[in-house]
């Protein structure tokens, strides 16, 4: 599977002619340089500036939510820590962690929100 770059470098949109005025999936307004997928079987007509939007923000298919290319770390070189503080309430006492994060990801918030409980849990069984 590709990289976001790779795929947005050509995303296998296939220019198309409409008779019948039809409006874009993603805007919902009639098409502009409407254009439809090479990738999935949904073959769904988007105006061409819609689904390049979408693509830059989502690594699915704006209609059959087929996984189009693997998102990719997006690294700036500086460390970050996410600090934690755990008590634990059966021995009264305070534990502190401090994960280096070595890379941001682009992701949503529920895949966010589970690395962080993954590290959380893998600091607290060490």
């Amino acid at each position: 599977m590709q990289t976001q770059d790779e795929f947005l470098s050509n995303p296998g949109l296939v220019p198309q002619q409409h008779t019948v005025k039809r409006d874009c999936m993603i805007c919902h307004e009639e098409l502009i340089d409407p254009v439809s997928t090479s990738f999935c079987a949904c073959r769904v007509l988007y105006c061409r500036e819609c689904i390049m939007a979408w693509f830059k923000s989502s690594n699915k298919c704006a209609t059959c939510q087929t996984r189009l290319y693997y998102l990719k770390p997006d690294y700036d070189g500086e460390e970050e820590y996410i600090y934690n503080e755990h008590e634990d309430e059966n021995e009264g006492y305070r534990e502190s962690y401090v994960f280096d994060v070595e890379a941001k990801f682009t992701c949503n918030a529920l895949q966010v929100l589970i690395l962080f409980s993954a590290l959380l849990f893998l600091a607290i069984i060490s």
